[in-house]
Parts: structure tokens; C-alpha cells; sequence
């Protein structure tokens, strides 16, 4: 049985100068089903599958210019990211691949995630660092190695596969600081509450090692 995936990017304009690029390579690497999530209106057509725009407006909106602050920047994210998980619900999708609108992927990437036999629901692949994270995996805590894959307790939502027995019962979120102090991003409290609400953890293929796409200012760790 062939499993319906959804691959969902989301960008902003900031985020704009790669979103081509990747597009492109999701398609190359025999993706159908793509969905952009784009904050405002594109600046030109991507052909993509499925659109959903969007504008955070009104009150709560913050002005952010490749900020870091987290207050500003991941209810953004999560808004997005939750917008993504009901449209794969909706659409009856057996899973949905995050990919950056500013990473790279690599060409083997749906067979190494999707038509292997392990039954994890929390896949990712490796994405590199840059900048300040540059020796970085994104990858942490790990433990079990089991052949190419290894666990860890959360990998980066950049590269991305979650299934539905996940995504019907979980949504992102944001808060807790971390012992009082940056609040905590999105991608390691849903590792978190899929470990701990669902019993479920995350595995990461080794041999998925993807890029990203530009560079960053000094100091950045993020242009969303």
C-alpha cells in the first residue's frame, strides 16, 4: 500500500530567496503533493499543488526582521506549522514531510524515509548547520542506534516526516522556558509531548544529510 504524503514548506517573504530552489528539489525527488504555506502573497506563482495564505495581523502582530526573539517568532511558526497538520487531516494524508523553504533535500530522500520497514511515526533526516550552529546536526539526545537510524529525543522540523497516528492527536505549541530562560521552540516540545503523551520518539536516517540553502548574518541563527 502506497502511502499518501503530504510535503508542506513554509516561508515568508524573508524566506523567499531559496523557496524556488527547494521547491524544485522536492519535485525532483518525486514528490506530488505540495503544499506552500506562504505568509502574505507569494511573489510569484510556485506551482505547487496547494496554496494557503495567510497574514498575522492585528493584535499580537511583531515586527520581525530575521529576529531571534522567540516571543515573536515561534507563534508564527506554530500557527503555520498547525495550518499544515489540519490540512493534511482534512486531505486524508498517511503522512506530512516539513521541509524549509531554505533546505535542500536529498534526491534518495523518499525512499530512505518512507519505503523502508520501520515502523517509526516520527522520522527525520539530518540537516547541516550554519552560522553560529554550524558544527551542529540539530540532532539531540540520541541513544538506540538501530542500523542507519538513530533515536533521539527531538530532531530539527526542517527535514521532517510525521505520521498520522501522530498529527490526529498533536498540534505544535510553544512556551516553557527553559529553567528560566529562552522559552523553548517548537520542534523539541512536540518530540517532547510525543514522548510523553503518545509514547512515540523520534528517528533520524543518518544517510539523510541535507543543506541549507544562503547565508546567514553574523550572530543569526535563523531568518524566520
Amino acid at each position: 500500500m502506497n502511502n499518501k504524503i503530504l510535503v508542506s514548506i513554509i516561508c515568508c517573504p524573508y524566506k523567499e530567496y531559496s523557496l524556488n530552489e527547494c521547491i524544485e528539489q522536492v519535485k525532483k525527488c518525486g514528490f506530488e503533493d505540495i503544499l506552500l504555506n506562504f505568509e502574505g502573497e507569494p511573489l510569484k506563482n510556485y506551482n505547487v499543488k496547494y496554496l494557503q495564505k495567510w497574514v498575522l495581523d492585528g493584535v499580537g502582530k511583531v515586527k520581525r526582521e530575521y529576529d531571534q526573539h522567540q516571543e515573536s517568532r515561534l507563534p508564527v511558526i506554530c500557527i503555520a506549522r498547525n495550518m499544515c497538520l489540519d490540512f493534511a487531516q482534512q486531505g486524508g494524508f498517511d503522512w506530512i514531510l516539513f521541509v524549509d523553504s531554505d533546505v535542500m533535500i536529498p534526491n534518495n530522500t523518499k525512499d530512505k524515509l518512507f519505503n523502508s520497514k520501520v515502523d517509526f511515526k516520527l522520522r527525520s533526516g539530518i540537516v547541516s548547520g550554519r552560522g553560529v550552529h554550524s558544527h551542529a546536526t540539530y540532532m539531540f539526545y540520541p541513544n538506540v542506534t538501530l542500523g542507519e537510524w538513530q533515536c533521539a529525543d527531538y530532531f530539527t522540523c526542517g527535514f521532517m516526516a510525521i505520521s498520522k497516528d501522530i498529527f490526529w492527536r498533536l498540534r505544535f505549541r510553544w512556551g516553557l522556558p527553559i529553567k528560566g530562560g529562552d522559552v523553548c521552540s517548537e520542534d523539541p516540545l512536540f518530540g517532547d509531548d510525543a514522548r510523553q503523551i503518545l509514547g512515540e520518539t523520534w528517528w533520524g536516517n543518518l544517510e539523510l544529510k541535507a543543506e541549507h540553502l544562503g547565508d546567514l548574518k553574523n550572530g543569526e541563527t535563523s531568518q524566520f
